[in-house]
């Protein structure tokens, strides 16, 4: 029994002494001199970027709040279209709203496999992570990024407003030199998100 009584003593100052489970940067304080807190548990957390929308930090609550600033990653949606085009590895562009005139590269790092709906619409969540953590971002900057699935040099566009359609030909008025408008059909190729490509 004295035996157990002294294991028990032990434990209990052993978890007087509050220990870090990951390295990192401590980002908040939440606890004060003096207050009790509860023992045997921990939380890691870890800096990520929530893309074209923002980065952020995740963590549980704790009595100390790690944020790992050395490396950073953008959580960034894409579209039911899109997201079969992205792979793994693949390159992606980085910028942020805080820092003007400054890109970034990176890679995509993972894609979901399940769906989430954001306001009905279907959407693929893909962490994207820096090449280069700057000194200068901050957890919780709002990011864009940009990943090129495809790409055509000297291509015939128009606005994507103008092309409502979502096959591969539409009508479209064309209005001549003369100024009169012609109805006239035309062949889609890239579909982009501000433009489409003609292909004839």
């Amino acid at each position: 029994t004295a035996q157990q009584q002294l294991i028990t003593a032990q434990q209990n100052e052993d978890q007087t002494v509050l220990t870090a489970p990951v390295a990192g940067t401590v980002a908040s304080v939440s606890g004060t001199v003096g207050q009790y807190s509860s023992g045997g548990s921990s939380a890691a957390s870890s800096s990520s970027a929530t893309s074209s929308t923002s980065t952020t930090s995740t963590a549980s609550s704790g009595f100390v709040q790690l944020t790992n600033v050395s490396s950073f990653d953008v959580k960034v949606g894409f579209t039911e279209t899109d997201a079969p085009k992205i792979r793994v590895g693949e390159a992606a562009t980085i910028t942020l709203d805080a820092l003007t005139g400054q890109t970034f590269t990176g890679k995509i790092l993972s894609l979901d496999t399940n769906q989430t709906v954001v306001s009905n619409v279907v959407t693929y969540y893909a962490k994207v992570s820096f090449d280069d953590a700057s000194a200068s971002i901050k957890p919780g900057m709002t990011a864009s990024v940009d990943v090129v699935l495809d790409k055509r040099d000297n291509a015939v566009t128009l606005p994507t407003s103008a092309v409502p359609t979502s096959g591969t030909t539409a009508t479209v008025t064309v209005r001549g030199s003369d100024g009169k408008d012609t109805t006239r059909s035309i062949t889609i190729g890239l579909r982009g998100d501000s433009a489409v490509e003609i292909t004839s």
